[in-house]
């Protein structure tokens, strides 16, 4: 089976590794997977959807199928590379590595559950504009508003606990004939009077506190897609601010928060097509050149592994 895009950093020697998960915007993150390579990493872009042996749709995608892309990636040789892109798939054995995970706007919910699901895998987690709470899936296809609300992700064949989408309000769906003119609205309102129902929320939680390795978390305060700070705080509360358990004198959760950036803060962001990502691109640009080497440095002292940049 084909898991994605295989990164591999310049050099020879071993190189920690990293699982790079897409998100709603469908195909492969290569762009982040390329970025990591050049840091000094062995990075699998994954996509979270649509890819082999996974769903057309963000509904009801299987927990299993990123556990067997981590043992995958952790039973890699660990002989030179250049920095170069092959496709990654198949089963392999070997000596274990560890594996980290960075995933950004649905992936980044994605890393944090497949972190809980498979806290023996992963050594750390990065979420770029990521969610604490999973949320209704998203379905694209034909007929769509027509079915009944489904899982993002399921886990031994049953549902991840979700929170379904709030109905819209009559000036919510007046806002979205935006769309005939070139202005798609914020989706941003659509989750936040979901987040109103504590109980639904408290339901629908990540139970990060399953995952006992550190957790980077990165936010921007305009994002208008889904309100990634305040959903990254209910997984900061949910850590309960406690250490990494295997480094106690390090915070087990940092979460960086950048004013005027939106969604499309992280990492060699997609294009914003279709929808409202908010922040300025001052604001995106500047949080991003902040936000990176932040995080290469957060997943050098995970992964506990020396990596050389290239130039």
């Amino acid at each position: 089976m084909e898991y994605g895009t295989l990164w591999l950093p310049p050099g020879a020697g071993p190189a920690p590794a990293v699982l790079v998960l897409g998100g709603s915007e469908g195909g492969t993150p290569d762009d982040v997977g390329a970025a990591l390579a050049r840091a000094g990493f062995l990075a699998l872009a994954s996509p979270c959807f649509g890819g082999a042996g996974l769903p057309a749709q963000l509904v009801e995608v299987p927990l299993e199928r990123f556990g067997e892309r981590l043992r995958w990636l952790a039973a890699l040789p660990r002989g030179p590379g250049a920095a170069r892109r092959v496709r990654a798939g198949g089963l392999l054995g070997g000596a274990s590595r560890p594996v980290a995970v960075v995933g950004r706007s649905k992936g980044g919910e994605l890393a944090l559950l497949v972190a809980s699901a498979y806290p023996e895998l992963v050594a750390a987690v990065v979420a770029y504009s990521g969610s604490g709470v999973g949320w209704q899936g998203i379905d694209r296809g034909p007929g769509a508003y027509r079915r009944p609300a489904r899982p993002s992700w399921t886990l031994g064949g049953a549902a991840v606990p979700f929170l379904p989408f709030a109905r819209p309000t009559p000036g919510q769906v007046l806002s979205l004939l935006g769309y005939l003119v070139g202005r798609p609205p914020p989706s941003r309102p659509f989750y936040e009077r979901a987040l109103g129902d504590a109980a639904a929320v408290e339901r629908a939680t990540i139970p990060v506190e399953r995952f006992p390795g550190p957790v980077l978390l990165v936010s921007g305060a305009d994002d208008q897609v889904w309100p990634s700070r305040e959903l990254a705080e209910i997984a900061v509360r949910r850590l309960g601010g406690r250490s990494d358990a295997a480094r106690p004198d390090r915070r087990r959760v940092e979460h960086l928060v950048y004013e005027g950036a939106g969604h499309l803060a992280g990492p060699c962001p997609p294009r914003a097509r279709g929808f409202a990502a908010g922040g300025t691109p001052e604001a995106n640009a500047a949080a991003a050149a902040d936000a990176w080497p932040r995080v290469v440095a957060f997943l050098r002292a995970a992964l506990a592994v020396s990596t050389t940049p290239e130039p």
